[in-house]
């Protein structure tokens, strides 16, 4: 607790700093008396100071000199701490009474310290506060009895305390205290003027922060007007009300008013927009409007040009250049323009601001964003093996970057692996550069260039790049934007291939050996002759490092097979190294960074032992004390694969406490199903909670409470009927009594929140679904009728930013919270779903075996609403049979790029049996032709039927649905 107080003390000081009044007259040496503190405080002599302070804290009470009394008491409380053991909580109610007692201008600070002491007690001990229970009559003088809900009351009132003098510290400027304390420097003095603006922003900074918004009512204040992102004239008149009189939000808002008002009518704006910055910000934080991103980006850029001449406008513009940086890291080049040059647009912003005031702190910003957005970025990525004597490529992420060089060293993993080692340890260099700068001292066997295309947006591209050919060998590609490839101030990536001919697989058996296939990687032809060499790693204490210790060595046979038995010795997991001529492979990586173990495992699989598992049943999960707990019980004798009942056995079972004691036991045995039944009662004396029934083969957990018994329910009508996206929508519900009655009166809290989701058909086509985020659309309150009916009306707003060709349905789900006049609180829920279009048409077909048809095969059709629900509709249905590609492809190893240097036609003749794009989705192969026509009309039929099906070609056909929704959508 004492290392804790300190550091708030410290916190404190730096915030509060006061030293001696420049005033000739007075008759104590203060900054005497505060070099003898500071004395006694070096040689270790707490006591001594603490009577100093003792004597300055008397001088400045006498004097009435708030500044020198302020700075005594938290030197007291520090000197106390040192003192006296666990002194925390005394200190804390020291500095409470010394609060209350003061005067102004110190009873504000007092207030305001004492606020921020209780925060940092929470946060320094969070983890009491999240386990502990709320108590009835917490103890007052003792913080370390209070609840999270507690302690969060009392912060926010000693912050509103300090600003309850509001019309003095509005009137008290803070150049006032300029001889006693850290001023910092003129422009932030420009942002707070005041005291006021000093104490409310410090409460500012608590009532902003997520964190003691924890505890929240079924009324909480919530931002969600478009009117809080207003000018300041119009925010600062805002009438604002809400129940919630502990929401900090709201406790912020007032801040946010009070504090626009005091500085609307300022000759200098710097205070105004510094708050005005903060006010926006923390609006667009916690606003819960679907649009207030955009809202956002429009009040910065009405605060921009309305103090466009000013040097202050240029803070704004920065922050309107991030909007569009967050925007542009948006951008997927693959999928739509959507942000292409939305990092072009913040490059262009922030340039505006440098021109108007280059100086000026926002400038400052902008610079260091330009900066970013034209940083060159590179990295690289290369299969780990390559065929000797063929193209092979490497795939290039880059930004910023048109000239891109490349040199290929040839290397190998030994001399990779001494390198990293030599390195890994020597920390007063930067090991990742004497890494490098080894392998680019050596002459490369191939260099080259190219140009890559750049559209001047400032995003990320990917695309590949064709390497030359190379003989047997490891080596390792280095890529650098500049072509003396200089370690320091470039921008450089690298990445190491194998070129071998040597493939293997390798598989574990039940006895835990490992069987070894060595392959031609071109031909699959089995490789005769392979010397394989196995490496473990032996950890050498002198050197303290793992080293490779050759653990044994075997050869393929004319199958290109060989057997690794189950090796039960210390070494444990291992590699392989495999050489045939002069040609070699590894199942390690050639840049190993981890040298303990290897990539292979052997483990023996022994066969599976039986054992006896038992499921309980239960006729309910929670009872109260003294009720009767019927059970049931099943067991099995299983080997994790195959069970068998386990019939006229014998088990006990026996009924735990929430203290897991015994309560009481029952002998039970199985009949010839394996199952077993009986009776408890559920322990009416001790604690209540979970309890649980156990056996020596398995449990269930059970919850003993003192209940009352629901005396209603809540439920939601079923939404009939086809709605439009921007209609009104009704969602009716009901509390209704068990007996019949209706609940009429009660207080209902709702609200309503959308999700999108998207067809199947998208995914497929294009690889990702549209970003929707949840988004609550509306809350609020009503009460029920005398027929316990509550209606909650909403605008289905539909997520705009969500293109309409990926046929979104936004589901609008309805929370309603009921609770009657004694207090009880039920919950339900509904969804009501709407879209552009209000039908939905499927006719799923899978895969078809036309070898197994005989005869016509039906198939459902299927026209509903957005509910689910049938809907009678009339369309088509055509069936196209699909171009497949002429050839096979091997699959992609890494992502699509979204650039390419060369046209399909060079790069199949590069890499034959490689992806240019994305040939293998069948969902965007032309058609072929068509072979299937039919109209259909589900109010008559719902199936339709393929004939002839054997008779069809082989391949991939795609089925086309059409119908028209009652709008013609």
């Amino acid at each position: 607790m004492k290392t804790q107080f300190l550091v708030i003390l410290a916190s404190l000081l730096i915030s509060i700093d006061f030293g001696q009044t420049n005033n000739a007259s007075m008759p104590y040496d203060y900054e005497k008396a505060w070099q003898q503190v500071a004395e006694f405080e070096n040689k270790g002599l707490p006591e001594s100071a603490l009577k100093t302070v003792n004597t300055i804290y008397e001088e400045a009470k006498k004097e009435q000199n708030a500044p020198q009394l302020v700075k005594a008491i938290i030197h007291q409380l520090k000197f106390t701490d040192y003192k006296e053991e666990n002194a925390f909580v005394k200190n804390l109610n020291r500095l409470r009474d010394e609060a209350n007692a003061a005067t102004f201008p110190a009873k504000p600070l007092l207030h305001s310290m004492l606020a921020e002491m209780y925060w940092q007690y929470y946060e320094n001990n969070r983890y009491r506060f999240n386990n502990r229970s709320e108590v009835t009559t917490p103890q007052q003088d003792d913080i370390e009895t209070w609840s999270l809900n507690k302690i969060v009351e009392e912060t926010l009132q000693q912050y509103k305390l300090s600003l309850q003098d509001s019309d003095k510290s509005k009137n008290t400027r803070i150049d006032f205290y300029e001889p006693v304390m850290h001023t910092g420097n003129a422009r932030g003095r420009s942002y707070r003027p005041t005291l006021f603006d000093f104490l409310a922003h410090r409460a500012l900074t608590f009532a902003s922060g997520s964190e003691a918004d924890i505890t929240q009512p079924v009324y909480a204040f919530v931002l969600d007007q478009e009117a809080y992102l207003a000018d300041a004239t119009t925010f600062a008149d805002l009438n604002i009300t809400t129940q919630d009189a502990f929401s900090l939000k709201y406790f912020a808002v007032q801040l946010f008013q009070e504090l626009t008002r005091l500085h609307l009518n300022d000759q200098d704006p710097e205070a105004l927009v510094d708050l005005e910055i903060a006010r926006i910000t923390f609006m667009h934080t916690n606003l819960v409007l679907p649009d207030k991103d955009k809202l956002y980006q429009i009040a910065l850029e009405k605060l921009e040009q309305q103090y466009l001449a000013h040097p202050v406008s240029t803070r704004v513009t920065f922050l309107l250049a991030q909007t569009y940086v967050e925007q542009g890291q948006l951008y997927k080049p693959l999928q739509s323009e959507a942000h292409k040059w939305d990092l072009k647009k913040a490059f262009e912003i922030a340039g505006a601001a440098k021109k108007r005031f280059s100086d000026s702190d926002g400038a400052i910003q902008c610079e260091n964003l330009q900066r970013d957005l034209q940083s060159k970025a590179i990295s690289a990525v290369i299969e780990v093996n390559n065929i000797p004597g063929e193209l092979f490529r490497a795939l290039v992420r880059y930004k910023n970057v048109t000239d891109l060089h490349y040199r290929i060293i040839k290397t190998t993993r030994e001399e990779v692996q001494t390198q990293r080692r030599k390195w890994e340890r020597k920390y007063d260099v930067d090991s990742e550069e004497k890494f490098i700068g080894f392998f680019l001292a050596k002459s490369p066997v191939k260099t080259g260039r190219f140009i890559l295309p750049d559209d001047g947006d400032y995003q990320q591209h990917t695309l590949e790049v064709k390497l030359d050919a190379l003989p047997v060998g490891e080596y390792m590609v280095v890529f650098s934007h500049r072509p003396d490839f200089t370690v320091s101030k470039n921008g450089l990536a690298y990445a190491f291939t194998s070129v071998s001919n040597i493939s293997f697989i390798h598989r574990s058996t039940q006895d835990g050996s490992t069987e070894v296939f060595v392959r031609n990687r071109q031909s699959g032809q089995p490789l005769a002759g392979v010397v394989a060499d196995l490496y473990s790693s032996k950890y050498n204490s002198r050197k303290q490092q793992y080293e490779p210790v050759k653990s044994g060595s075997y050869k393929s046979d004319a199958k290109g097979y060989f057997r690794v038995p189950y090796r039960m010795d210390q070494y444990g997991n291992f590699s392989i190294n495999f050489s045939y001529r002069n040609d070699r492979n590894s199942t390690d990586p050639i840049d190993k960074y981890s040298y303990y173990g290897g990539s292979l495992y052997q483990q023996v699989e022994h066969d599976r032992e039986k054992r006896v598992q038992t499921f309980f049943f239960l006729d309910r999960a929670i009872y109260r004390p003294g009720q009767t707990i019927y059970f049931k019980g099943l067991v099995v004798n299983t080997d994790g694969k195959t069970s068998e009942l386990g019939k006229k056995s014998i088990h006990t079972v026996t009924i735990y406490d929430v203290n897991n004691q015994a309560r009481a036991s029952v002998q039970v045995t199985t009949n010839e199903y394996g199952t077993f039944s009986g009776t408890f009662t559920a322990p009416s004396t001790g604690l209540t909670g979970e309890m649980s029934l156990q056996t020596e083969s398995g449990t269930v957990h059970f919850s003993v409470e003192e209940y009352k018994r629901p005396k209603f329910e809540v439920t939601f009508e079923p939404v009939k009927g086809s709605f439009r996206l921007d209609e009104t929508i009704k969602a009716e519900g009901f509390a209704r009594a068990y007996s019949g009655a209706n609940i009429d009166g009660a207080a209902v809290n709702y609200r309503v929140v959308r999700m999108a989701r998207y067809p199947y058909w998208w995914w497929c086509r294009w690889g990702y679904y549209p970003n929707s985020p949840e988004m609550e659309i509306t809350n609020g309150k009503t009460d029920t009728d005398a027929d316990g009916k509550f209606v909650v009306n909403f605008q289905a707003l539909p997520d705009r930013n969500v293109d309409r060709a990926s046929d979104p349905v936004f589901d609008y789900t309805v929370y309603a919270d009921v609770t009657d006049i004694n207090g009880e609180t039920h919950s339900s829920s509904t969804t009501i779903s709407v879209g552009y279009k209000s039908l939905q048409v499927s006719a799923y077909i899978s895969n078809i075996n036309k070898d197994q048809i005989t005869a016509a095969k039906e198939f459902t059709i299927s026209t509903t609403n957005l509910a689910g629900q049938f809907e009678a509709a009339k369309g088509s249905i055509k069936i196209f049979e699909l171009k497949s590609p002429a050839k096979a492809f091997r699959a992609r190893l890494w992502e699509q790029p979204d650039r390419a240097l060369y046209s399909r036609e060079q790069y199949y003749q590069f890499f034959p049996v490689d992806l240019f794009e994305d040939e293998t989705n069948k969902f965007k192969w032309e058609r072929a032709k068509e072979v299937f026509d039919l109209n259909f009309n589900t109010a008559e039929k719902k199936t339709f039927a393929l004939e002839n099906l054997n008779k069809w070609k082989s391949g991939e056909y795609v089925l086309e649905i059409k119908a028209l929704d009652a709008s013609g959508q």
